[in-house]
């Protein structure tokens, strides 16, 4: 089964590395947990446009460069790659490609078949990450941004949602959470009893 996997906040710490550069340039004290929706001008009581421009800082920054994986994200990977094969697709600036390619290299060498760049953050994207899915194939998703989810799920593309503060509030009954990477192997066996290969 071909599996899409998304890169922010399922295979890299984003938010935590966000909000530790949004923390030091502009003095604020925010976690992960703040976090309690993907429209980050609220979390920051700012425009919307501010908040776009403090994103495209950040990639620019040591946080953003220096962004960890989540904790066995690298192991979970691992374990799906024997049976399965797996295609990143993120809502990055397609600018970011490189740097994404490289960040993959860096912690997941071997293990993506290839990589997709949506440019959906800023509102660039040519084609939604449900389009991406239909086009190459994907059988399932691997997702953390409920408004990705709920368009993928309306095209019959079957959701694991990984658990994050700003997608709590989020029920569908046809997505799946997944509460961290250990929980992965198990869901995608069960799912693919379910899910037309």
């Amino acid at each position: 089964m071909i599996i899409g996997v998304d890169v922010d906040d399922v295979l890299a710490e984003f938010n935590v590395a966000l909000q530790e550069f949004h923390n030091r340039m502009w003095g604020t004290q925010l976690t992960l947990e703040d976090i309690t929706t993907h429209d980050l001008w609220e979390v920051w009581k700012c425009s919307r446009e501010e908040s776009v421009r403090r994103v495209k800082r950040f990639y620019s920054s040591p946080e953003f460069k220096e962004m960890p994986p989540i904790n066995g994200a690298k192991e979970g990977v691992r374990h799906l790659k024997r049976t399965h094969r797996l295609v990143v697709i993120s809502s990055r600036p397609t600018w970011l490609l490189d740097s994404t390619k490289e960040w993959i290299d860096t912690f997941f060498v071997g293990q993506f078949s290839d990589v997709h760049l949506t440019g959906g953050y800023a509102n660039l994207d040519t084609e939604s990450k449900a389009g991406y899915c239909l086009r190459y194939g994907m059988r399932l998703m691997i997702e953390d941004a409920p408004h990705y989810a709920e368009e993928c799920v309306a095209a019959g593309i079957p959701i694991i949602l990984f658990d994050r503060p700003w997608n709590r509030h989020y029920k569908n009954d046809n997505v799946v959470r997944m509460k961290s990477w250990r929980d992965v192997g198990e869901i995608v066996e069960c799912m693919g009893r379910v899910t037309p290969a």
